[in-house]
């Protein structure tokens, strides 16, 4: 009758030949009367068999299957490739720790568990998580970070949700043209210099810092603004810059809110503690090597006029009392890190 060639280059002698790898295949109808048709000890007769609707052959290299028969026809027959699943792989190494973080959607509220991709997230950043049957997209708080291999964890990993990204309200197109609006047509402090001069009765639009520049807005608008450079002798706490930036002139009535702002975004470096004394909050963080921080003065008899955004520790001015404008400004410290404990930011942020 002929040979047939599988895909793999097996061949196939005559169908009708005896062969191994043939087999017979029923309709469902002819399948149900040979069983009909069974003896006593469930036997179907030889005869009953060759009445097969058409035969499969299945080639012995690669598991393909050629089928004779079909339409009728016996010299028809189709090529079924052999459809092999692929190995499903584990969802996670057993070997390779996950970054797990805790997150709170209120404060002091119930913490809720899920992986984190983004190694840069830490403790105290806002992050978008998705919850519930629909995955809705919602904001919260990492309250706690840390590693683990997938056997340790107490509760069924391939149920954990990861987090989408980190939240944050920095536009980095809008301050990229601020900061070059500024760069053009402001005058700039570079305190990257060794010797930084600074004219005392000079106004400001930008200072330009290791870490970035930085600029105040009022309302989101960008104002001048008046920069003194702080100088303490102390040798057991030492900056690389500190310096203490006001308004150079402020309309308080208009007044929403007051800003320090930069050309990165300050809430994604990793935070290490809140900066606070009498009148002063602020935060420090560390970024590239650099520890920096940020703080901002309140009167002595006003409260909350300091405040930050939601999952923000930026601090900045919602409300401005005239009579004690000499207490409102904005401080901010640098050096190379060295520590979490170290308190030189501090000591001349404070």
């Amino acid at each position: 009758m002929g040979k047939w060639t599988c895909r793999c280059g097996q061949t196939m002698n005559d169908h009708q030949a005896f062969n191994l790898n043939i087999y017979s295949v029923y309709s469902d109808e002819l399948l149900e009367d040979i069983f009909n048709n069974t003896d006593e000890h469930d036997r179907i007769s030889y005869e009953d068999i060759s009445e097969a609707s058409f035969y499969m052959w299945k080639c012995p290299n690669c598991g393909s299957f050629m089928v004779f028969g079909e339409e009728d026809n016996k010299d028809c027959f189709t090529f079924y490739e052999r459809q092999t699943s692929a190995k499903a792989e584990p969802l996670f190494d057993p070997d390779q720790e996950l970054n797990i973080v805790v997150v709170e959607f209120q404060e002091g509220g119930n913490g809720y568990t899920y992986i984190c991709d983004d190694p840069t997230i830490h403790v105290g950043h806002g992050v978008i998580v998705p919850t519930g049957k629909e995955n809705t997209e919602k904001t919260a708080l990492v309250v706690q970070k840390y590693h683990a291999l997938p056997k340790d964890i107490t509760f069924p990993v391939e149920k954990l949700k990861r987090v989408i990204r980190r939240y944050s309200i920095f536009d980095p197109e809008t301050s990229k043209i601020v900061c070059k609006n500024i760069l053009e047509h402001g005058r700039i402090l570079n305190a990257c210099s060794k010797k930084v001069k600074i004219e005392s009765k000079q106004i400001y639009h930008a200072i330009k810092t290791p870490l970035g520049y930085f600029w105040l807005e009022l309302n989101r608008v960008p104002i001048p603004m008046k920069i003194t450079q702080i100088q303490v002798q102390d040798k057991k706490y030492q900056v690389d810059g500190a310096f203490y930036i006001k308004p150079a002139k402020v309309n308080y009535r208009k007044l929403l809110e007051l800003e320090l702002c930069a050309d990165f975004d300050i809430d994604a470096s990793r935070w290490i503690d809140v900066l606070s004394d009498e009148n002063v909050w602020g935060n420090t963080w560390e970024l590239n090597d650099l520890q920096f921080g940020i703080t901002a003065g309140e009167s002595t008899e006003f409260e909350d006029e300091v405040v930050a955004r939601k999952f923000s520790r930026i601090p900045l001015y919602y409300d401005w009392h005239p009579e004690f404008e000499d207490y409102y400004g904005f401080s901010i410290a640098w050096k190379k890190y060295e520590s979490d404990s170290d308190l030189s930011i501090n000591f001349y942020t404070t």
